[in-house]
């Protein structure tokens, strides 16, 4: 059966099939340039750290030395509740020149939450702390 072009149904098939691996052939190659953008680091990927405000951090060695000189105020947050850990981390900023840091706090309920962050108002550690599973986190 010939179609109003002079194309047959073999080849409009054919045609059809052509598009598709062209299409995939195209998508594959987008994906593999964009993978390797992201390797070699022309297109930056946070991980861990996505939302710390990477120009407001501490070097990690001075959020240790924080953490260890503010031991009672650590300790007193840790008090606060059996869900309630503190735990220097490594900031992934890209285009950090130094290695940056800050505290995660994670508190299992409200109670906790609230408890710690009367703390951190009346206590000043210097460095960025940030509150897990609410949402909350600042310079404390």
């Amino acid at each position: 059966m010939k179609y109003a072009d002079n194309s047959t149904k073999a080849n409009r098939k054919t045609s059809l099939g052509r598009k598709v691996v062209y299409a995939a052939v195209a998508f594959v190659v987008a994906a593999a340039i964009a993978v390797g953008l992201i390797l070699t680091g022309v297109i930056p990927m946070r991980r861990g750290s996505a939302g710390l405000p990477c120009d407001d951090l501490t070097s990690y060695q001075s959020t240790q030395d924080a953490y260890d000189t503010h031991r009672s105020i650590i300790d007193s947050i840790k008090a606060v509740g059996k869900g309630v850990s503190i735990t220097v981390k490594h900031a992934d900023c890209p285009t950090a020149s130094q290695d940056e840091g800050y505290l995660e706090i994670t508190y299992r309920d409200e109670d906790e939450r609230n408890a710690i962050m009367k703390i951190l108002d009346q206590a000043e550690l210097g460095i960025y702390a940030s509150l897990v599973q609410s949402g909350g986190a600042g310079l404390f």
